[in-house]
């Protein structure tokens, strides 16, 4: 994800408006809306700066690997172009990189609360991604968030025939949010 969409992202989440940032950030809206759009540079200094405005912060982890934050924000933007294909193999690719790293990075790059998607099912999705992969580590808060839980059971597939896998075959992080995924779906990425 780029600093412009973090920005974004951060001062979205914070509740603030591109002017109300800018005043904060002893900047203009101009530069604001510039730098979120990545069409100005910034230096770390002032990135950190306008970070703290929206009470986030700028920290390097050794990873490579998307967070649950940033697959949020791109699955919205799947599910927004009617590609839920891609937004479930996204939720798979969020599952397996998270399982690939290590237990106390796991833990860091799911820290933050990603935004909702729109879909009760791919937050609650995202949410059983991020429980599977911390089984047994310290979670963050926002996984236990109604939002985060579809009112029913559901099916996350990407094909037209829907398969209803017996109990034992479903992984219990997804159940958790109420959704209902084969544990070989998470294999197969």
């Amino acid at each position: 994800m780029s600093l412009g969409l973090r920005l974004r992202q951060s001062r979205v989440k914070a509740g603030l408006s591109g002017a109300q940032l800018a005043v904060l950030g002893a900047t203009s809206r101009s530069a604001i809306a510039e730098i979120e759009a990545q069409k100005r540079r910034i230096s770390a200094d002032k990135f950190q700066n306008l970070l703290l405005k929206t009470r986030s912060q700028f920290v390097i982890l050794p990873t490579a690997v998307t967070t649950p934050a940033e697959a949020a924000f791109d699955i919205a933007k799947l599910l927004a172009a009617g590609d839920e294909r891609s937004a479930y193999r996204a939720v798979l690719s969020l599952s397996d990189g998270l399982r690939s790293l290590d237990p106390a990075i796991r833990i860091a790059v799911s820290v933050e609360e990603p935004v909702l998607t729109g879909s009760t099912l791919y937050d609650a999705a995202i949410a059983g991604a991020v429980e599977e992969a911390l089984f047994g580590l310290p979670k963050p808060g926002w996984l236990d968030q109604p939002a985060r839980i579809t009112p029913e059971k559901e099916l996350l597939t990407d094909s037209v025939i829907k398969f209803y896998p017996d109990d034992d075959e479903l992984a219990q992080g997804f159940l958790k949010h109420n959704v209902l995924l084969d544990v070989g779906s998470l294999e197969s990425v």
